[in-house]
């Protein structure tokens, strides 16, 4: 069966995908917060430095300092120690700097003890009375810099939220096509190093602003070739050069989602029909070479870049269900299933670091970084073998590879050639004998 779009004057081929086989490829196991009452209602895990993380949904924040073998609650000065507020409908995700954690609920709260006990951040911002709590939309921490979204406006705090500063973006955006005015901003993210602005204007046309400095300046940057309407669709990159297109819209008073694949950057476009129209994807993450993808289905898992699916739920104690979210501790992998608790799995049968090679394989941080003619690689080798390097784009492009050759045991250096990249992040994949480590260099102009 096949159907057919147009986009920018080009016809794109979608064929629907086989029907995935049903194949688990982990070991899972129920995974119990604090006691059952409360496992059925945690939708979220988040692993910090300092431990796991997770909110019991309408009641209170629990945490976990040793992996989960024992939890507590938290406390919260001035709200109470248990309820964050009476029906609230949020899942909570905590962020961190150097020195403090980070939730909304939606008001800013934060904590310095390791989580233990929260407060909420006043307010500094020029709109808002001196000392209200402070409400916002949306929170990403990159490094030690803080930007928050409230209002369509975007504010950014070099002191952990002590005080902000409104970004006059639109200001220093470089906008090469010409003729877009944005006046809206729906959303702020963090990929790979890159702060993202998702904006629109009075017609509802979409642009992506895009900073490589922590928002000192902004250029228009709309991404991959899109297999229907873009100011409509949305777009993420799963893996190397497998992108996820997503358009929601509204019939009937009701929501439903279009799903596309592609397996090159964007070239072409194949319906993704593992999934109904009232279905959507909730998360995604990459352990060594598969791709596991959380759904409204159950949890989908490819090993080859998305040519074939497997079905990972609804085998043994995992059911198929409404999946939420994933998170990754060291080795093990936890999966939350809305209303059904959460379960994990020990991930090292199919990553990398079980290879025996592995031991004694380092890898260190590449210097200096950001780079603006060379940058380099410094591993460890536990003996002689062959090592090369290949850099990626953002759109998972290569752009640079070293020749691959045979070195000795200890310290060994590849030298990256970034001379002839422009300003972006992008990925290296050091490759030792079947062992990757993966990282990213930021180029600077």
């Amino acid at each position: 069966m096949k159907t057919t779009f147009y986009l920018f004057g080009a016809v794109l081929s979608a064929f629907f995908f086989a029907v995935p086989l049903q194949s688990q490829i982990l070991q899972w196991e129920r995974f119990l917060i604090a006691d059952s009452a409360y496992d059925a209602t945690v939708s979220r895990l988040t692993k910090t430095r300092f431990g796991l993380f997770t909110n019991v949904r309408n009641e209170q924040v629990l945490f976990s300092h040793d992996k989960g073998r024992s939890w507590q609650k938290a406390k919260w000065n001035g709200l109470g120690e248990t309820a964050i507020f009476s029906g609230n409908p949020y899942i909570l995700d905590f962020q961190e700097s150097p020195t403090k954690l980070f939730t909304q609920i939606p008001y800013l709260c934060f904590s310095a003890d390791s989580g233990k006990t929260w407060e909420t951040v006043p307010s500094t911002l020029a709109n808002m009375p001196a000392g209200d709590i402070l409400v916002l939309n949306n929170l990403v921490i990159l490094d030690t810099v803080l930007f928050a979204l409230r209002n369509n406006n975007v504010y950014r705090s070099y002191d952990d939220g002590k005080t902000w500063k409104y970004m006059d973006f639109f200001v220093n955006a470089a906008d090469t096509s010409g003729g877009f005015s944005a006046f809206f901003v729906d959303n702020i993210k963090v990929e790979d190093g890159v702060l993202i602005l998702f904006t629109r204007n009075f017609w509802d046309e979409g642009r992506r602003l895009i900073s490589y400095d922590k928002g000192s300046t902004w250029r228009f940057d709309d991404g991959i070739p899109l297999p229907a309407e873009a100011k409509k669709t949305s777009y993420v990159r799963l893996q190397e050069n497998l992108f996820l297109a997503v358009r929601r819209y509204e019939q009937n008073n009701s929501v439903f989602f279009n799903h596309w694949l592609s397996r090159d950057s964007g070239k072409t476009w194949q319906t993704f029909s593992l999934l109904d129209s009232k279905d959507y994807i909730s998360g995604h993450i990459v352990i060594g070479s598969t791709l596991f993808l959380a759904t409204t289905q159950g949890i989908f898992t490819t090993s080859d870049k998305g040519e074939t699916w497997q079905k990972e739920s609804g085998i043994g104690v995992l059911p198929d269900a409404r999946f939420s979210y994933f998170t990754l501790d060291g080795n093990t992998l936890y999966a939350a299933v809305y209303e059904k608790g959460v379960y994990r799995a020990n991930v090292s049968t199919i990553t990398s670091v079980s290879s025996s090679y592995n031991q004694g394989f380092m890898v260190y941080s590449p210097a200096p970084n950001p780079s603006s003619d060379y940058t380099d690689l410094t591993f460890t080798l536990p003996r002689a073998a062959q090592a090369g390097v290949t850099l990626y784009s953002t759109l998972g492009t290569e752009v640079w590879r070293s020749e691959s050759a045979t070195m000795s045991a200890g310290e060994q250096h590849i030298r990256i050639d970034t001379r002839h990249l422009p300003t972006g992040v992008y990925a290296y994949r050091l490759t030792v004998e079947g062992v990757s480590s993966v990282g990213r260099i930021v180029v600077v102009r």
